[in-house]
């Protein structure tokens, strides 16, 4: 196969233990845009392009037009850009720079989408009004860490005039805009001068500012191609493209860079990388975009890396403990529907824990996070570390928060049904119902009165719509699914939360009874041990590595572990994104989401484990 990858870029790959998953994602470049992308790239308002100049420095710019100002052509192979305002270019130091057959790297980035295609090559035909970007290099990214934005256009017709400011030191004024900075694009070339663009993002305050001259950034979890950290590894220049979306001002670095790849991070600022990069400031512009847009924020990406402080740990019933997160600086944290989770990095002795939790606090309340976590018996290391390491004051690493649970906006009745801990993504649907004139009722199922948790406040919330059920003893609920469901109206949801067996019980009753699965909501505890389970060996087909998984660990995380790139989602065996063809080997399925069909020769690796010795996976 075709190198995709070049000195630069395999080296720090090498050096980060990421050269396999480098290799797995080279597949995704390519030389031509992809068919769907052609109407992507004419609905944009904006591209951002990065290019070198004759010193060498490095510049980087938005250049903005009205929807359809980018166009590609015909064969795929280069987009055509209209250019507007050229008083303003005059003063922008990426055109400053620009000339025929310059090389370009290129970013269309949709903020309100989170949709991104990169587009490396040169400038052609370039004019007073127009130029062709011809294209070398085109691939899709992730949409981690771009934060959302609505952009409305407040005049079409572009700037005439023009105020610029340049410096060499960080000014007051700059720094301004830098420390409240959640995005920023990143300009880079390698030793043979072709360009990159790309974007980087985080919450206010992820850029340290070190001095006057020198930056500080994190380097999350990406891709592992490192085409930004391979160009610096070859040619340490870049620029670094900030925005004032509230003056829709552009403020241009450049600088030189140093990298560090392996720098102790205990406060979690790098995801887990324990990458870092430095900036130093050689030279500064800001100058007004060349359409006047309003840009409006709705809301921060979830996977944003955030060091939050547990305040307090309070008992909430038999073996359950509720932790009151904030943030060490008191400020609000993301905003989030109910039925939403977090997810938790726990460092243990030998290895680190990844776990997600359903936030319990009311939505209405941004000044705290709660979640409640049970103690369980097998635990596989979340719930343990909880109960018996962690204190109030403690730092945690929490990403989030993630909306993959909450309640249909268009039901007219709400059904939500718990088992045990299973109450949790209820607890804050009850704050939002109650305020509404939607009828709704919770049943919630434990095996004692001792192990409800929060029923004073749900009590106090939902009065007479809260049912409570317990086994009496016997361990049998004295909830009838059967009779609950066939006394609802046709239209009415239901939301389920609580062990696999129940889950699976009441989707099937739930279709006997006629309500398509559109209707039918529901969240599932994740993986859990059996004292049945034993150690099992995973071989990957098409990597040819071989690992040990124990009880405890997840096969999905094993292979994560060993550096193989593996997709995944949920963690809870819902959504069907981690699934892997199995070869050989017989699979102990705990999902809730594969049909006895699929389970013949399929796993969900997040949750499910083995009955047979071995599993061999196509992967």
């Amino acid at each position: 196969m075709k190198e995709r990858y070049h000195k630069g870029e395999i080296e720090v790959q090498e050096l980060t233990g990421e050269r396999n998953l480098a290799m797995m994602n080279a597949g995704m470049v390519s030389d031509t845009i992809p068919g769907g992308a052609i109407p992507f790239v004419a609905q944009q308002n904006f591209i951002v392009l990065s290019t070198i100049d004759d010193q060498g420095d490095i510049w980087i710019s938005m250049v903005t037009g009205k929807p359809g100002f980018a166009k590609a052509r015909e064969d795929r192979k280069a987009v055509g850009l209209s250019l507007a305002s050229p008083k303003q270019r005059e003063h922008d130091p990426f055109f400053k720079a620009l000339a025929e057959d310059s090389p370009v790297g290129g970013l269309f980035i949709e903020l309100a989408t989170r949709l991104r295609l990169r587009v490396n090559g040169k400038i052609q035909n370039l004019t007073d009004d127009s130029m062709t970007l011809a294209v070398d290099q085109v691939y899709p990214n992730c949409p981690k860490y771009i934060q959302r934005r609505n952009i409305n256009v407040k005049d079409t017709k572009a700037v005439s005039e023009v105020e610029t400011e340049t410096g060499t030191f960080l000014d007051s004024v700059v720094k301004a805009i830098l420390e409240k900075a959640d995005t920023l694009f990143v300009g880079s070339a390698d030793d043979n001068r072709h360009c990159d663009a790309s974007h980087r993002g985080g919450t206010a305050g992820f850029v340290q500012i070190v001095d006057d001259q020198t930056l500080r950034i994190p380097d999350y979890p990406g891709n592992s191609m490192f085409n930004t950290f391979g160009n610096f590894h070859m040619n340490p220049k870049g620029g670094l493209l900030f925005l004032d979306f509230e003056k829709n001002r552009q403020f241009h670095l450049t600088g030189d860079v140093t990298l560090d790849l392996n720098s102790a991070d205990n406060t979690g600022k790098t995801g887990g990388t324990n990458r870092w990069w430095n900036f130093t400031v050689r030279k500064w512009t800001s100058s007004p975009l060349a359409h006047q847009y309003a840009w409006e924020f709705v809301d921060f990406s979830p996977f944003n890396p955030m060091q939050l402080q547990i305040k307090t740990i309070n008992d909430v019933a038999q073996d359950i403990k509720e932790f009151i997160i904030v943030h060490p600086d008191g400020d609000d944290l993301p905003a989030f529907a109910a039925g939403a989770h977090i997810e938790i990095t726990l460092q243990g002795e030998s290895k680190k824990y990844i776990r997600r939790y359903s936030i319990t606090s009311n939505p209405a309340d941004l000044s705290r996070y709660s979640i409640a976590v049970l103690r369980v018996p097998n635990s596989m290391g979340g719930s343990k570390y909880l109960h018996e390491q962690i204190k109030e004051s403690d730092m945690i690493e929490i990403m989030g928060p993630f909306q993959e649970f909450g309640l249909s906006q268009d039901a007219p009745h709400h059904i939500m049904i718990a088992g045990g801990i299973g109450v949790t993504p209820f607890v804050p649907m009850i704050d939002t119902l109650s305020g509404t004139d939607t009828p709704y009722q919770l049943h919630y199922a434990a095996r004692s009165d001792e192990r409800f948790a929060y029923k004073e406040r749900l009590l106090q919330t939902g009065g007479e719509r809260i049912l409570f059920y317990t086994d009496n003893g016997n361990g049998r609920s004295n909830l009838d699914l059967e009779t609950l469901i066939a006394e609802q109206r046709a239209e009415t949801h239901f939301y389920v939360c609580g062990p696999r067996p129940m889950i699976e019980a009441f989707k099937t009753k739930a279709s006997r009874h006629g309500f398509p699965s559109e209707q039918v909501h529901y969240e599932s505890f994740g993986a859990s041990v059996k004292d049945t389970d034993k150690p099992v060996k995973v071989k990957l087909a098409l990597s040819g590595m071989e690992m040990k998984v124990d009880p405890g660990q997840t096969i999905l995380d094993a292979i994560l572990e060993h550096g193989v790139f593996a997709p995944y989602e949920c963690r809870r065996g819902e959504c069907e994104s981690c699934v892997i063809q199995v070869l050989s080997g017989e699979p102990d399925h705990r999902d809730v989401c594969l049909t006895k069909e699929q389970r013949v020769s399929k796993i969900c690796t997040c949750v499910s484990w083995a009955k047979s010795e071995e599993l061999e996976l196509y992967l």
